[in-house]
């Protein structure tokens, strides 16, 4: 049975966020489990606080027709309840603001042990792929986003728990009210999504032509090159493929940014409309005495937090899209075997078991080959020669005929594709 690619897709991004989950954990598991408990405390203030104002409306209505001078003590329960929900409300905030920044820095500073960590295992040979330099320079620039994840992880957590309990408290009143709110917000959900995907997947093509602005930049600014750019009057030149890379840019963001407001007026004005329409069926039921006052106060309240949640959770949503395009390009990097043969050297055949070098004998090829990864022929093919003690010898040759190669051979920094043993 053929399974749904966006099920696949679905499953990788819950797998990516485990990942990530796990980097964050072991940067610190104190703090993580701090931040998590805060994070449920958090998301639940807000649908109580809702519920208790319920109650008190409630309450207050039932006494409006009653005499008597303790009526107010039955309000004590619920306006203590409620003053003690918003303090917690407000301290757990605070603290969960400064554990977070912690966890961040902790976090942050953790991910980037682990990227140069992978650097120094991976063999010398990675470090001449642009490809291998496009993968690690993501994983190193866009490290940041890693805070993001945290901060809009927890965000989206809060805001989901909110909206799930504040949509039982509607459908406590009627199925309708949940059912209306969620579909109005669904297509922008999507369409977020969609179109933040799409920019993050610009950002990370662009990698190979940010490497080329900041190659002319440098080229343009430090000391060393700016001679020889005014020696041949390559100003203008540089100049315009720097202002031609970022106009395409632009034009290509443009048109994704206009693409995507186009579609989100027509959507905020469905959300609208909905919400008017809740509205008026809370103040038409009200009418015919079906709710109570504190009902409506839980309409007005749970469908304006709702939305505000919804959308909030859009905007994080998107986000963590985004992230999930450098999540791939971080964890896709720290999966790199050291020998690994993608993008890299070809891995060199069992060419016999090595001998105990003479550190005082000769330096000796012997039918010495070597090809770089996705080249056509041979960068060496068949050397021999022989370094005597003592003897000097000078490496000369054109552009590309092997020199460079031949020396990082002899320091074993490479290995050769196929060699005779002695």
């Amino acid at each position: 049975m053929q399974e749904h690619p966006q099920a696949n897709k679905a499953t990788h991004v819950i797998a990516l966020y485990w990942r990530a989950v796990r980097i964050v954990w072991d940067a610190n598991p104190a703090l993580t489990a701090v931040t998590l408990l805060l994070v449920l405390l958090s998301a639940v203030t807000a649908p109580v606080q809702v519920w208790i104002s319920k109650l008190m409306i409630d309450r207050i209505g039932a006494l409006l027709g009653q005499r008597g001078d303790n009526g107010w003590q039955v309000l004590l329960l619920p306006l203590a309840l409620y003053i003690g929900v918003w303090a917690v409300s407000q301290v757990s905030q605070s603290v969960l603001s400064s554990v977070r920044e912690l966890l961040n820095t902790r976090a942050i500073n953790h991910t980037q042990y682990r990227i140069i960590e992978k650097a120094a295992a991976l063999d010398a040979a990675f470090f001449d792929s642009p490809a291998f330099y496009d993968q690690m320079s993501i994983a190193r620039r866009d490290v940041w986003r890693l805070q993001n994840i945290i901060y809009q992880g927890s965000e989206v957590v809060i805001n989901l728990i909110s909206i799930c309990s504040l949509l039982i408290l509607l459908g406590g009143i009627s199925a309708v009210l949940p059912a209306v709110l969620v579909l109005a917000t669904l297509p922008k959900i999507i369409t977020e999504g969609h179109f933040t995907r799409k920019v993050s997947e610009l950002i990370m093509r662009r990698a190979p032509e940010e490497r080329m602005i900041d190659y002319v930049s440098s080229l343009l600014t430090e000391r060393e090159t700016v001679k020889e750019v005014r020696l041949f009057q390559l100003q203008e030149h540089l100049l315009g493929r720097h202002r031609s890379a970022c106009q395409r840019h632009f034009r290509s963001l443009a048109a994704i940014f206009l693409s995507k407001e186009r579609a989100n007026s027509l959507l905020t004005l469905l959300s609208l409309i909905s919400t008017a329409g809740i509205w008026v069926y809370a103040g038409l039921q009200a009418l015919a005495g079906s709710i109570s006052l504190g009902d409506i106060a839980l309409i007005f309240q749970a469908v304006e937090r709702s939305r505000w949640s919804l959308d909030r959770s859009v905007l994080l949503g998107g986000y963590l899209i985004e992230n999930t395009v450098y999540l791939s390009a971080l964890f896709g990097y720290l999966d790199l075997a050291p020998d690994d043969v993608a993008g890299t050297l070809s891995k060199a055949p069992d060419l016999g078991q090595a001998q105990e070098p003479d550190m005082n004998g000769p330096i000796e090829f012997r039918g010495v080959s070597f090809r770089y990864p996705g080249a056509d022929r041979d960068a060496l093919k068949d050397i021999s020669f022989t370094i005597r003690p003592g003897e000097k010898v000078a490496l000369v040759g054109e552009n590309g005929a092997g020199k460079t190669t031949l020396v990082k051979l002899l320091t074993r920094l490479y290995t050769p594709l196929q060699a005779r043993s002695p």
